[in-house]
């Protein structure tokens, strides 16, 4: 038998039924209408355009886009952007966007400035640029930061506004309305109202910004009943996959949503840990990634120990370091984090192993983006920037932070390229074609001991780290590797301080050192500088000392930055030349020059002059009371807190005296911090060009007031040998300054003759001074004139601090990391050393009353030429002298006979002398061939009982032959004797003949007497001589 149920229940239970499926179906229609007003009408809108900033007529200096939050939760701007195109443009310009917008909350964007206006903007939320139109044009909110292409895109539009009539995009049926200087586009419903047609939602009417401190307009929304559910047990909640909120782009898609995802643990860090999709369960898409850093504030739980698979509850976030707004963000889990311990002691996720394509140097910023999180393995990297350290000043020790960067085997080492970089806005009113700087992608970082138990590596620009994995992280604008503690790098060829070359005897050498903080052990009230131990500064000094002497090779004139005072400049000159005498060679004889500066930090300029090899001529400061005008305050201020110093010199060898006489300019120039500052950027940007130009003006009268003097500027400019794009300090210094429109702030050209930037000598692969963040760059420069390349030789940094971990600062017995620059030395030539001059004692034959020019036996070792004096004169003659040919020409005086002599001296331009005599012999000349000689015959003489004639000699020559004549008997009879013979010559008789002298065709006439006892035939050869016997 059946039982029926009572009437009643079951009409109780038909309505609990009916009230139910209408439930459901309100409920179904309720979540339809949601989703699809999120396709079809965004969360966050444009709901404000003016493009009339500054314009004629205007009340605002700035155009300005307008954001608002119509939903009712918050959302990142994190990686997002506001875009802008002309009404007809496909070209887009792109200002960036961060920050979080609450729900009825305005975020304000400020844009270019015109010449006109009023009234400033309320506080921006976001800076850009982009000078739009007042009347037409085209804005486009996007999820990432690419700029967009074509003249209507799609891809990564999260709003998109048209206004005037002749734009060719918008959304609807039609463009918001034309616009003018004093008319915005605004969004109906206080930018509540969204019907995706732009000709609906937006009206002209006068400008309104607002920012994110404007009173919150939240939307209304329907009331939506709901009846009162029965208790039920709590369902687990929905796990999202890791590399869903990741996504595949620079920020996670669920940004400000709170999820619960799965992975195992893979790494950990003292404030949270890495999970991972284990590989079975990844996606098959190579750009989301499958790793997540969790943070956890304080030391992660006990149940996030490596291997373990947990579930995590957290809040995605992207999170960008509060002290680098501009850096790219990494995507966490945070807030009220909890963790759910799944299993343990699960495999760990197979590593990525990363290539050169991988961190191409051409590449994106985040080119690593899809790896985010996850753990990464590298076979061989090349260290490109040391490990880093924090440093204890008075103690003059460091700490290492486990720090370093590097490249993967096969990539290049990365350097310091032009213009401001690709993450920073450029500043307010920037010009259209400032360069861009890509940051060098292609390098990691790896913090060797960032999991607990791993060990810092110390390791130096060169080393060689093999076998690193561990996750991938992201920490100071790059892409980081925590290695594994399990499993630490192996390192190879540390490397040591490279010296410099040795100079030769013909060189002198001038340097520039930034000695970094270098403090004494003495307190000084006057400033607040750090007061070392004694033994801290000993420590210091030694290791000064071992740098210049064996790094920097011992330059004849160093000009030093960051000293103390002029008695800290001094102890180091005393060291090195203690150090220098002890090792047994000579003192150089180092001597310190300082004149005290404005730094507020007690910092200084200064020189140390090897006074063994320079003689110092004039040391003078420059610009102490220099002032620029700061355009924070529009008054002025101390322009050079570390004035430039200004030496005159004279460099020579020890053992000679002849050298150079040289101008050296020793500089330290502001940094480069807070140039991009919002707050301080724009002063620091006018001082740095403010210093640049007074240098460039102080080069300039110094090569103009003495042309072929040398000048030499060194020292730590604080800039890159190209334009940084906010100032060209070097290239304002040498007269190359960087076009307007490539520069935030411009100089004109200062300085002519150009000079020269001695690093430009140097291969690629060499001009660095310095090291940051693995980024090599030139800090320190020589930049000389023309008459200072007319004589250099060579250039060269002393690779001792750049490339060095800070731990090596801790060892006082080696010289690496007493700073954190490398030091520049240039080669110049000296002089060839003046070598005295030689002369020789000679002697010469001179033909009676005939001039003789002769070479003198003289010579200049060096090639010099030689001046010729006389030190003592002839006395039978006349002298002259020709210096071009270094002969002399002497004129016997008449009838001057026999011997005679003259000193002579030769001088060279150095004015070394050397002297000689040279003696002369005057001759009779033998004219027998010149005269006719007649004999008259012999007729012996009873009375004298000799035989008597003459002879008669005549000229028979075109010339007047002087006198007296000397006629020569020679071969005469033998047992003859000429009786009247006024002497011999050679053995044989002669007779004078007084004649003063014997023209042409005139004779003299000569007796001669011969005794002849044997009564021989007498016979004779007569030959004439004119001149003295």
């Amino acid at each position: 038998m059946l039982t029926q149920p009572k009437r009643g229940i079951v009409r109780t239970s038909l309505f609990i039924a009916l009230v139910i499926f209408i439930f459901l179906i309100y409920q179904a229609a309720r979540f339809a209408r949601q989703a699809n007003a999120q396709t079809s009408a965004p969360q966050i809108v444009i709901s404000q355009i003016y493009g009339g900033g500054g314009n004629s007529g205007a009340a605002y200096k700035n155009d300005f886009i307008e954001l608002f939050n119509r939903g009712s939760s918050p959302v990142s701007l994190n990686g997002w952007s506001v875009q802008y195109a002309s009404s007809a443009g496909s070209s887009w310009q792109v200002t960036t966007l961060s920050g979080t917008i609450q729900p009825g909350q305005y975020y304000l964007i400020k844009e270019a400035a015109g010449s006109g206006g009023t009234t400033d903007l309320p506080s921006p939320d976001a800076t850009g640029n982009i000078a739009m139109s007042a009347t037409a044009g085209k804005v486009a909110l996007v999820s990432s930061a690419t700029a967009l292409s074509g003249s209507c895109p799609t891809a990564n539009v999260v709003d998109f506004v048209g206004y005037g009539n002749t734009t060719n995009c918008f959304e609807g049926t039609g463009p918001a309305p034309t616009l003018s200087n004093t008319t915005a586009a605004l969004r109906a419903g206080n930018g509540c109202t969204d019907t995706n047609s732009n000709s609906a939602d937006f009206s002209a009417g006068a400008p309104n910004p607002r920012n994110s401190s404007s009173p919150l307009a939240p939307c209304g929304g329907e009331p939506m009943p709901s009846p009162t559910p029965s208790p039920s047990p709590t369902p687990p909640p929905a796990i999202t996959p890791i590399h869903m909120i990741q996504g595949s782009g620079t920020t996670s898609p669920l940004v400000g949503q709170n999820v619960t995802t799965s992975g195992i643990v893979t790494g950990l860090r003292s404030n949270g840990f890495f999970i991972q999709t284990p590989d079975a369960e990844a996606d098959n898409d190579p750009n989301t990634s499958e790793g997540l850093f969790i943070f956890t504030s304080g030391a992660p739980p006990a149940a996030a120990a490596i291997g373990n698979r947990v579930n995590v509850t957290g809040t995605v976030v992207e999170f960008r370091p509060p002290s680098d707004p501009n850096s790219p963000p990494l995507t966490e889990l945070s807030g009220s984090v909890t963790v759910a311990l799944v299993s343990t002691n699960n495999p760990l996720p197979t590593p990525v192993t990363l290539t050169p394509s991988d961190t191409s140097p051409i590449g994106p910023v985040e080119q690593l983006e899809r790896y985010e999180g996850m753990r990464v393995h590298v076979d061989t990297l090349i260290v490109v920037g040391p490990t880093g350290g924090s440093i204890n000043e008075s103690t003059a020790t460091s700490a290492s932070n486990g720090i370093f960067y590097g490249v993967i085997a096969g990539v290049a080492r990365p350097f310091r390229e032009p213009g401001i970089s690709v993450l920073d806005q450029l500043p307010s009113g920037a010009p259209c074609c400032v360069p861009r700087f890509d940051t060098n992608p292609e390098k990691l970082r790896i913090d060797s001991d960032a999991q607990p138990g791993a060990t810092p590596l110390e390791v130096t620009a060169g080393s060689i780290v093999s076998n690193i994995t561990g996750p991938l992280d992201f920490g100071a604008r790059t892409y980081t590797i925590l290695p594994d503690a399990a499993t630490p790098p192996v390192v190879s060829n540390i490397g040591s301080a490279v010296s410099v070359p040795d100079p030769t005897a013909d060189e002198f050498t001038i340097a520039s050192f930034n000695m970094e903080r270098f403090f004494d052990a003495t307190d000084d009230p006057a400033i607040s500088e750090p007061v070392l131990t004694t033994a801290a500064f000993d420590n210091r000094l030694r290791k000064a000392s071992l740098a210049i002497r064996q790094v920097m090779k011992s330059p004849d004139i160093i000009g030093v930055e960051e000293v103390e005072n002029l008695a800290t400049l001094q102890a180091v000159a005393n060291q090195l030349n203690g150090d220098e005498v002890a090792a047994g060679r000579s003192n150089p004889n180092y001597q310190a020059y300082l004149i005290e500066g404005n730094d507020q930090g007690g910092i200084d300029v200064g020189f140390l002059v090897k006074t063994s090899r320079v003689e110092v001529i004039e040391v003078r400061q420059e610009g102490k009371n220099a002032t620029y005008v700061n355009p924070l305050t529009n008054q002025p201020e101390l322009l050079n807190d570390r004035p430039p110093l200004v030496l005159r010199a004279r460099a020579h060898r020890e053992s000679d005296s002849a050298g150079r006489t040289v101008t050296v300019v020793v500089n330290h120039l502001r940094s480069l911090l807070s140039i991009d500052d919002p707050a301080e950027g724009a002063r620091v940007r006018a001082k740095r060009r403010a210093q640049a130009e007074f240098l460039a003006s102080l080069l300039q009268s110094l090569q103009t007031s003495s042309p072929t003097e040398p000048v030499i500027s060194v020292g730590d400019y604080n800039a890159f040998q190209f334009n940084d794009g906010y100032v060209d300090v070097i290239g304002t210094v040498r007269g190359q300054p960087t076009p307007p429109e490539q520069v935030v702030l411009a100089s004109s050209d200062l300085v002519n003759p150009d000079l020269t930037d001695l690093v430009d000598q140097l291969p690629a692969q060499e001009r660095y001074s310095y090291v940051n963040n693995g980024d090599a760059q030139v800090l320190d420069h020589i930049i000389v004139n023309q008459a200072a390349m007319a004589i250099f030789n060579r250039f060269a940094y002393a690779r001792n601090d750049a490339d060095f971990p800070e731990s090596f600062r801790n060892d006082a017995t080696r010289p690496e990391r007493i700073s954190d620059h490398d030091m520049p030395v240039a080669y110049f030539a000296l002089p060839p050393i003046n070598r005295a001059p030689i002369a020789n004692d000679q002697a010469v034959t001179v033909t009676y009353a005939t001039p003789l020019t002769f070479a003198l036996d003289a010579s200049d070792p060096d090639g010099d030429a030689l001046a010729l004096t006389l030190v003592s004169a002839p006395n039978k003659g006349a002298i002259a002298f020709n210096d071009a040919n270094r002969t002399a020409t002497y004129t016997p005086n008449p009838k001057a006979s026999g011997m005679d002599a003259f000193i002579y001296a030769i001088t060279d331009a150095g004015g070394l002398r050397a002297q000689a005599t040279v003696s002369i012999s005057i001759t009779p000349e033998d004219v027998s061939a010149l005269v006719r000689a007649t004999s008259s015959g012999l007729i012996y003489s009873r009375a004298t009982r000799t035989y008597n004639g003459t002879i008669t000699i005549t000229n028979a020559s075109a010339r007047t032959i002087a006198g007296p004549l000397q006629i020569v008997l020679s071969a005469l009879t033998s047992g003859v004797t000429l009786v009247n013979a006024s002497g011999t010559y050679n053995g044989d008789p002669y007779i004078t003949a007084n004649a003063v002298s014997l023209a042409p065709n005139e004779s003299v006439t000569i007796s001669v007497r011969f005794d002849n006892p044997s009564n021989a035939r007498i016979s004779y050869a007569a030959r004439t001589y004119a001149g003295i016997f």
